[in-house]
């Protein structure tokens, strides 16, 4: 069902006012609190150490209903990153600001590098609405100046030069391991001292951070980036609207290897669509049409587009996109989402 009818799930969505909400279901404006993991971390290692944060936390601070997401990477050489992890990461930071959602990033050893990564990559409106609370860090500082917590016991921080110092203790300094105490849940957020003052850093975060003034944000994520003949591609979708309540067309479609042929989808139940020039705006033709789009909309389709690709598709580097414009017009009222993919024969 999901394979063939994103278009008219979506229209519902919209038009009609149901809400998928990929996180917890706070009522907008909230504060969403993201964990960003260390190296080694499986996603069931890190989703364990999010679900501690979200249990010491609560559900609620400084008078936001809080949300908990993981922003994971899969890295496993410290002080290293994968850009396109990084990437993903700061999409779905985008995606929480359009919902006028404050968002606080709790990053836990290597994960500091990547929430200094995606902190760079932000646009300057947009940093004085993330806040980084970093915990065992590697590095010498916190992406605007958050703050910090590193144990006098956690022997592995002590590896790498240019760290901050640590600045807090549970046992006055003593780790009953020779290369340890690193661990989040079990040395951080279960320490005596450091637990607290975890919980106290993020509760004193969220009233330094400025409301953002909300918009529309969509973002396309791919199950691989490269395929081959016989391969199924998978598409998400996640649409989020913080915005007042709007007329929208949504656009899908393919930018071919060639640079300036470009397919829109038209039909996902049959596939079908037109192909246009990107010098012919006049060809461009949306998915749905004049659809209502609610404020406060935040809608995840896991699969909104899935296709087993042929021995003849293109080969070399496609873009798949998705653009919502105001209604009747090609005006983009989101950044247009895209993911790129590779074909080879």
């Amino acid at each position: 069902m999901l394979r063939t009818s994103v278009a008219a799930l979506l229209f519902l969505c919209v038009s009609i006012g149901w809400s998928v909400h990929a996180l917890a279901a706070c009522p907008q404006p909230a504060t969403t609190v993201f964990f960003v993991n260390g190296v080694d971390n499986s996603v069931p290692d890190a989703n364990a150490s999010l679900n501690a944060l979200a249990q010491r936390l609560g559900p609620q601070r400084q008078g936001d209903c809080l949300n908990f997401a993981l922003a994971y990477n899969s890295t496993s050489t410290p002080l290293d990153f994968d850009s396109d992890a990084v990437d993903a990461n700061v999409r779905s930071y985008r995606l929480e600001l359009a919902l006028r959602n404050k968002v606080i990033l709790v990053a836990h050893s290597n994960g500091n590098v990547y929430a200094d990564e995606a902190y760079g990559r932000l646009t300057p409106a947009e940093r004085t609405s993330v806040g980084v609370v970093a915990v065992a860090t590697l590095i010498g500082s916190v992406p605007g100046n958050g703050p910090y917590v590193t144990l006098e016991e956690d022997t592995f921080v002590r590896g790498f030069p240019g760290h901050l110092s640590a600045n807090t203790t549970n046992t006055g300094g003593f780790c009953p391991e020779v290369f340890g105490c690193h661990a989040f849940v079990d040395f951080y957020m279960d320490g005596s001292v450091s637990g607290p003052k975890i919980v106290q850093d993020v509760s004193d975060t969220i009233p330094r951070l400025v409301r953002p003034p909300g918009g529309t944000f969509a973002a396309l994520d791919l199950n691989e980036t490269d395929f081959g003949p016989g391969d199924t591609l998978r598409a998400r979708l996640r649409v989020t609207n913080g915005a007042p309540t709007r007329r929208i067309d949504f656009y899908l479609g393919r930018l071919l290897p060639d640079g300036v042929t470009v397919f829109f989808i038209t039909s996902l139940s049959p596939l079908t669509g037109v192909t246009a020039k990107t010098s012919e705006p006049e060809k461009f033709q949306p998915l749905v049409r004049n659809a209502e789009i609610q404020q406060g909309l935040d809608v995840t389709i896991v699969d909104a587009f899935v296709t087993t690709l042929p021995a003849n598709f293109p080969e070399g580097d496609s873009l798949l996109f998705a653009g919502v414009t105001a209604a009747g017009t090609q005006n983009l009222i989101a950044p247009l989402a895209t993911a790129e993919f590779t074909f080879e024969p």
